[in-house]
């Protein structure tokens, strides 16, 4: 393999691009591909740049009660001007009463601690020590990280407090004002938001998914067109873009559950098809008059897909099934994907979802359910503190306490794999040159000292507000730059009562920055942190069991636990979210593995839409059969528990065979998945449908659940497809 090549993006062994990644990389390198990221990243977007004004104005009006009031801590009250929530004002609220209650409990814990620790020097490093490993065990074990951040941010800004030679009374101020400055910030937001829901707030949820399939309806329409056109560019924007942000507005919990759930399955399944229909130029022989009827046919359905998954219709016989597309290869994903999106928005989904739960409501955890059992979260606390330990042992050993923003930096980078903490880590890195160096440093060098009132600084400030705020509102993947720029500058101008014109603060942030990166990476990823590929590989797998318990669920005879039921659902849906997270991680990690690792990081997120169909397809059987149970008979009973358990039986064996190809450290082999038990299913399945059939005028009901019953099955053998599977990596 040339150089050349190895700057490419994968290929299959047949030399078909990988559906999913940009058509700008296929052909040219990381450096080509970057530039092409960035520009894709930073355009606009419905409802971005409401978003991003909203975020201005909180910023704004903070600094501007902190500056003229003369009052200290205002860097935090800013940041959180980006880190409270916006999807809606009711979880605007939500989030502002966990960051308050996080920060009022570490303010009472620093004083009282403090106090009864701080007057020996032994006790007062074991009191440093303890906390941190509290803090770094909070942000695991919690349900809620906002909750945990705010609790860290508090003790790590109050540790250097109480590190100084003070009177107790001061250093018992300086406490107080940083629980202040968080409430005051908090409160600026909150009002910001609810002054601007007052006006009304366009649907970003709705108007991403509409932008989203109008741009593969147009693609498809021209795919044969030889220049790229308008509709290409605005279906490669969205690829670049993602759907990071439309998932997090479907689970926005202002709605009601069940539709959020359904919301969530729709934003991957429209996810998965942009991604398809953007390698479709780069795909060979698409040009024929079959494939441009087959392009033409799912455009049409695209196209009735849009109007009726956004005006939530619900007569299931107005969807056009389109020409059936045979065979493999990009056309027929394209076609079982669509399928899929007409499933999961049809009538067949029932529209109330679960039964409320009564008599068994779920509680509101504060902690994980296996914060006791689970020994990876003491392992992760360990080599936090660890890590922070070190920065808070060289900073006071070299007397050089500006070095106390390594703290907040090793809180911030502490996450579970190697890979998404060496994402956060370049982040950093790079927010904290823009923002301390480029922004801080080059205005106390240029700017302030041309300035002599609070206007001049105000636009500084809105600059830099606009600058992060922005980067902010990108995908994940480049979301965490806006803060760390944002943190960076505000650190250095809005610390204190005034602008900042000593370049030496600057300059202890910034090595301060380093000191904690250089720490996170000696301690922290080098000590039984694991690889974001085989975190990701673990969550999979983890998910394909959760789904075999659901499926398993009333088999034996037993009444449906429906806690136990939404106990699985919210469990998958956060494994979701999860082997996401992680597979935007893999892309900064390196090795002689990284080729597969690629791959392997495409197929699962390939197979996540299907996934999520499945689990809504067994969430709506569930429910059916609490609705109508009781009229079903003993003999359809007995059908269906045998399908469940071949289900079940299905996914057991396809996590078993996935974790074996991992633990043998393959790549996932072409027929590998074409088990026994699928064949099984199979059987088992017309079994069953000869049961149903049997049924003397059955209703409307016992016919959805067969018609779910048939895509639970086809999503399955569709997973285990041969053209579905990626090819072994040289």
């Amino acid at each position: 393999m040339t150089s050349a090549d190895k700057l490419k993006m994968p290929r299959s062994n047949g030399g078909a691009p990988l559906p999913g990644f940009p058509p700008e990389a296929l052909e040219q390198g990381y450096g080509h591909w970057l530039w092409q990221f960035l520009k894709e990243e930073l355009a606009p977007y419905p409802g971005r740049i409401s978003l991003v004004a909203r975020m201005i104005v909180s910023g704004i009006l903070t600094m501007l009660i902190f500056m003229v009031f003369r009052l200290p801590g205002g860097a935090l009250a800013v940041a959180y001007s980006l880190l409270l929530s916006r999807e809606s004002p009711s979880l605007t609220l939500s989030n502002f009463f966990t960051t308050l209650l996080a920060y009022l409990v570490g303010g009472i814990y620093c004083v009282i601690s403090a106090m009864l620790f701080v007057g020996l020097p032994s006790t007062h490093f074991l009191w440093v020590v303890f906390t941190l490993l509290l803090c770094f065990a909070g942000i695991r074990v919690m349900t809620n990280p906002l909750g945990a951040i705010g609790f860290g941010f508090m003790v790590t800004l109050a540790v250097p407090y109480w590190d100084q030679n003070l009177p107790v009374e001061a250093l018992l101020e300086s406490t107080l004002w940083t629980t202040g400055a968080a409430v005051i910030g908090l409160l600026t937001t909150l009002a910001v938001e609810y002054a601007f829901a007052l006006g009304g707030q366009k649907d970003e949820l709705r108007s991403g998914l509409e932008a989203r399939l109008d741009a593969v309806r147009s693609s498809l329409e021209r795919s044969t067109d030889s220049q790229e056109t308008r509709s290409a560019r605005e279906l490669s924007k969205f690829w670049m873009v993602g759907v990071s942000r439309l998932r997090q507005l479907a689970m926005r919990p202002s709605a009601n559950k069940p539709n959020v759930f359904r919301s969530s399955a729709v934003v991957a399944l429209v996810g998965r098809l942009v991604d398809l229909t953007a390698t479709i130029r780069f795909a060979p022989d698409l040009s024929d008059e079959m494939n441009r009827e087959q392009f033409r046919s799912l455009a049409e359905q695209v196209r009735t897909l849009r109007e009726w998954v956004l005006e939530d219709s619900s007569d299931s016989h107005t969807l056009s099934h389109g020409i059936p597309i045979e065979g493999a290869g990009i056309l027929a994903e394209m076609q079982h994907t669509v399928n899929l999106l007409r499933i999961v928005s049809s009538g067949l989904m029932p529209e109330e979802g679960l039964p409320p739960p009564v008599e068994q409501p779920r509680s509101r955890r504060v902690f994980l359910p296996d914060v006791f059992s689970n020994h990876d979260h003491l392992l992760f606390a360990l080599r936090g503190c660890l890590a922070a330990s070190s920065c808070y042992v060289f900073m006071n050993a070299v007397a050089w306490p500006g070095l106390s923003t390594s703290l907040a930096t090793c809180l911030i980078t502490a996450l579970s794999s190697i890979g998404s903490s060496r994402q956060r880590q370049l982040l950093r890195i790079t927010g904290a040159v823009i923002g301390g160096i480029v922004f801080g440093l080059g205005a106390q060098a240029f700017i302030l000292p041309a300035l002599d009132g609070i206007f001049g600084f105000t636009l500084l400030f809105a600059l830099v507000a606009f600058v992060s705020a922005w980067f902010f509102t990108c995908s994940t993947r480049l979301s965490y730059l806006g803060l760390q720029i944002a943190l960076a500058f505000d650190l250095i101008h809005l610390q204190e009562a005034y602008p900042q014109t000593d370049l030496g603060i600057g300059r202890d942030r910034v090595f301060g920055v380093l000191l904690g990166l250089v720490s996170m990476w000696l301690f922290f990823d080098t000590l039984g942190s694991k690889p974001a590929i085989q975190v990701m590989y673990e969550l999979f797998s983890k998910n394909l069991r959760v789904l075999s318990e659901l499926s398993k669920l009333g088999t034996d005879g037993s009444p449906l636990n429906l806690t136990r039921i939404l106990e699985i659902r919210d469990l998958a849906v956060t494994n979701f979210n999860s082997v996401n997270a992680q597979g935007d991680a893999v892309l900064f990690e390196t090795g002689i593995h990284r080729n597969r690792d690629l791959w392997l990081r495409q197929n699962l997120r390939n197979w996540q839409p299907r996934l999520r169909a499945l689990l809504l397809c067994r969430i709506s059987i569930l429910h059916y059969r609490f609705a109508v149970g009781h009229h079903i008979s003993s003999i359809i009973k007995e059908a269906q528990s045998e399908f469940d358990l071949a289900s079940a039986a299905a996914l057991d064996a396809f996590a078993r065979q996935l974790e074996q190809c991992r633990n043998e450290s393959r790549s996932l082999p072409d027929k590998t998945f074409r088990t026994p038990q699928l064949t099984t299913l199979r059987q088992i399945f017309d079994k069953l449908s000869a049961t149903f059939q049997r049924q003397e005028d059955p209703d409307a009901y016992i016919l959805a659940i067969l018609a779910l019953d048939r895509t639970v099955m086809l999503i399955l053998e569709h997973i285990s497809e041969p053209e579905s599977v990626a090819s072994s990596m040289e």
